[in-house]
C-alpha cells in the first residue's frame, strides 16, 4: 500500500515537472531549469531504493526497456554496480 502511494507521488511529480517545461522560457532560464532537473532528479539506488523500484516495476509492467536486446538486464547491471561501489 505504501509503495503505491510512493509510486502515485512519483508519477504526480513526474507529471508537474513536465508541465512546468511546457511553459514558455527564454534559453537561459530553460537550460537553468535542465540543470535544476537534473540536479533533483538524479537518484543514487542507494539512497533511494523506491525509484529504482519504480522503474523495474514499470518496465516489468509495461513491457519497457526492452525494446534492444538485453536491455532490461543493463539495468539491473547498473543497479548492481551502485550496490557493489556504494
Amino acid at each position: 500500500m505504501i509503495e503505491k502511494m510512493e509510486f502515485a507521488i512519483l508519477r504526480i511529480m513526474g507529471t508537474a515537472l513536465s508541465f512546468i517545461a511546457l511553459v514558455w522560457m527564454p534559453w537561459r532560464l530553460r537550460i537553468a531549469y535542465a540543470k535544476f532537473l537534473y540536479r533533483i532528479t538524479y537518484v543514487n539506488p542507494k539512497k533511494h531504493p523506491t525509484f529504482m523500484n519504480f522503474i523495474e516495476t514499470c518496465n516489468a509492467k509495461y513491457d519497457m526497456g526492452k525494446k534492444t536486446h538485453d536491455a532490461y538486464k543493463n539495468i539491473v547491471i547498473v543497479k548492481e554496480s551502485h550496490e557493489n561501489n556504494a
